[in-house]
């Protein structure tokens, strides 16, 4: 089974996805603090991909993505953010992260994740 990290401050948005990409047989960890989930990966299971917000306190996603590299170097990462400006997308380049603007139906996020986890 894989497993999907969902890190964004925002807590509804964090267990909504919870709940509908949990129904694709993947198991759903969500973080409202991207320094829990940077602690949680050093415990198995780790994940395969992480949805990181990317502007949230106290770390915003770049240097979430940044940290959480070291830790789980195989590990896929997206960008899913409601902030369209082109400062998000230099973000997402510098460091290489795909970028998923909100908002956006389940079926595409999914069809992301599974195409982010073919390319592992």
């Amino acid at each position: 089974m894989k497993t999907i990290f969902v890190v964004d401050d925002d807590s509804t948005f964090v267990n909504f996805l919870r709940i509908g990409l949990a129904s694709r047989r993947w198991a759903v960890r969500g973080f409202t603090d991207p320094l829990r989930a940077l602690a949680a990966l050093t415990v198995p299971p780790t994940p395969d991909v992480l949805l990181v917000d990317l502007w949230m306190p106290p770390i915003d996603g770049e240097k979430f993505v940044v940290a959480a590299r070291r830790r789980v170097p195989r590990a896929a990462f997206l960008f899913v953010t409601s902030v369209d400006v082109p400062a998000a997308f230099e973000v997402a380049a510098r460091v290489g992260v795909p970028v998923l603007m909100k908002p956006f139906d389940l079926d595409t996020l999914r069809h992301t994740i599974e195409c982010l986890l073919l390319a592992q």
